[in-house]
């Protein structure tokens, strides 16, 4: 089951709070809470139709959402949208379009913008925002936050951002534009406080849990002395049972025996390798093999009987990246049609028992069509001619599960981040799995950088531990069998933990925060004990 987190608010008058806890990870159910700034009629577009846009915030971010009528789009290529925001409410600073002054264009095609200050305008990229987005792919809806914090939107820090504007514009001729009036959409931030996430503890919730963590090591680094450090700080924090590894290219026995002296009181068994990727596990690995013909992806089976019910099987993979659509969308294709005649025609790379399960992790590099995760999860082939037909991947004949995972301190849930890059933080690096056989505990994305100095200092991390190892953040997944548990039955959670209320003394934005260990729905009721 998912670990859900509730938040219950306490209202005592018909004002909640404006800002709104939102999560940048491409899902958009918590965007659900958050009006609609502004709906556009469809039709009035020569290319790009927006629909509707949404603004809000939290303690350190502007958050905006909007969709299309229409098609889909890659937020950070292929698209000449542009964001102008008017940082503060007035229209004789600025660059000055459609009634209102914009310190901020932002080009999302281009990947850069135009910061307006007094009478200069100064070249920026999107660290100087902390401009974060998703999903990285091909979509019909986008979420995107920027710094409250950033000189933009500051002005160089000479304000608090309080009130402004918005236009987001396609370019051309009869391009849409949201709104279509002058004026922009107004927004205003308020001094209310957003609960901040609870922090996503390293232990595991149940000790019989495997630990799996995937981890794209940036060529090797993992070996480099010059790294050794880092990750041995966090894969001691992290306590793996299983690592899947991908830019390793150097020898397994060194990294056999760089992981016997970071745990020397533990068995480690590791795969050959695979192109780059490598598995290192505490189980023994019974078989391998390559699973595509590009090399991409490998496959093992891990002697898992014991603690897990049954064998498990662990795809592992590093796609090709940047604009190579069409080899991602063939390995995707051939992984397809590879695991069909698998378990239709024994005809694999070793012995599959049925109802096997299986994890396919690895650094995907998704950052083009969504086409290729579509094929990855339902099974949908493209190229049918050479394939085949399409097929369920589950053994159940459903869709295998794409798992998103937050990171463990704070509400993202971008894997890859390189500040230097043009190009924002986005989900590269995936888990997917066979949710009919198999179960998630604890889930989440690594990153020292927001962990705070109480919770560095918990598990020995250093705050630079994470970005001085790797672009790539690990992704840690807790796999258990599924509980069975009938139609109809009640699912009663193990554990509930409800946080004291806070901000306290009560007041309209009061918030209590309730745990759960089952992911399910809740009722809960606040009762004055005075009447």
């Amino acid at each position: 089951m998912i670990f859900k987190i509730a938040f219950l608010a306490v209202i005592f008058s018909s004002f909640l709070y404006s800002g709104h806890p939102i999560t940048i990870d491409g899902l958009f159910d918590d965007w659900a809470e958050v009006d609609i700034s502004y709906s556009d009629s469809q039709g009035d577009g020569a290319d790009a139709d927006f629909a509707d846009i949404k603004i809000t915030y939290d303690n350190d971010f502007l958050f905006i959402y909007f969709n299309v009528h229409d098609g889909e789009y890659l937020m950070q290529d292929w698209n000449e949208f542009h964001l102008y925001i008017d940082a503060d409410n007035d229209t004789t600073t600025g660059y000055y379009i459609n009634g209102i002054g914009a310190e901020l264009d932002w080009l999302f095609g281009d990947r850069s913008g135009s910061y307006y200050i007094m009478d200069g305008i100064i070249d920026i990229y999107q660290n100087d925002l902390t401009l974060r987005m998703a999903p990285t792919i091909t979509n019909h809806e986008f979420e995107i936050c920027i710094s409250r914090n950033s000189n933009v939107l500051t002005m160089d820090g000479t304000q608090v951002l309080v009130e402004g504007k918005v236009i987001l514009t396609d370019t051309g001729p009869n391009a849409d534009q949201i709104p279509d009036e002058n004026g922009g959409i107004s927004f205003s931030i308020g001094e209310d406080y957003i609960m901040p996430p609870t922090p996503i503890t390293f232990d595991k919730r149940d000790e019989t849990d495997i630990r799996l963590v995937t981890h794209n090591v940036w060529s090797s680094s993992l070996l480099d002395p010059n790294y050794e450090v880092y990750f041995q700080r966090i894969y001691q924090a992290l306590d793996p049972d299983i690592v899947a590894l991908q830019e390793m290219y150097e020898n397994t026995n060194q990294l056999h025996s760089l992981f016997n002296d970071w745990f020397p009181d533990e068995q480690w068994y590791v795969s050959s390798q695979f192109r780059d990727n490598i598995i290192i596990s505490k189980y023994p690995v019974l078989e391998e093999d390559y699973f595509t013909s590009s090399e991409r992806t490998m496959v093992a089976m891990l002697n898992t009987e014991d603690d897990l019910g049954s064998n498990l099987m662990i795809f592992n993979a590093h796609l090709a990246c940047c604009n190579n659509d069409e080899s991602r969308q063939y390995d995707a294709d051939e992984f397809v049609s590879n695991w069909r005649d698998w378990r239709e025609n024994d005809n694999g790379p070793f012995t599959l028992t049925e109802g096997t399960p299986f994890v396919y992790v690895g650094d995907f590099n998704l950052v083009g069509y969504r086409q290729q995760l579509t094929t990855f999860t339902e099974g949908d082939i493209e190229d049918e001619n050479t394939f085949g037909d399409d097929y369920n991947l589950d053994w159940d004949n459903t869709s295998i599960a794409d798992l998103f995972s937050r990171h463990s301190h704070i509400r993202m849930g971008y894997t890859w981040r390189w500040d230097n890059s043009s190009f924002s933080p986005g989900k590269l690096d995936y888990v997917l799995y066979t949710d009919s056989v198999l179960d998630t505990s604890k889930h989440f994305v690594f990153n020292t950088l927001t962990m705070d100095s109480a919770s560095l200092a918990e598990y020995g991390l250093e705050a630079m531990d994470s970005y001085n190892s790797s672009d790539h953040s690990p992704r840690v997944l807790d796999i258990k069998i599924p509980a069975d548990v009938e139609i109809g039955e009640a699912v009663v959670p193990k554990n509930i933990k409800i946080s004291a209320p806070y901000p306290n003394p009560f007041n309209p934005q009061t918030a209590i925060q309730i745990e759960l260990n089952e992911n399910m729905h809740l009722y809960a009721a606040v009762f004055d004990i005075n009447g």
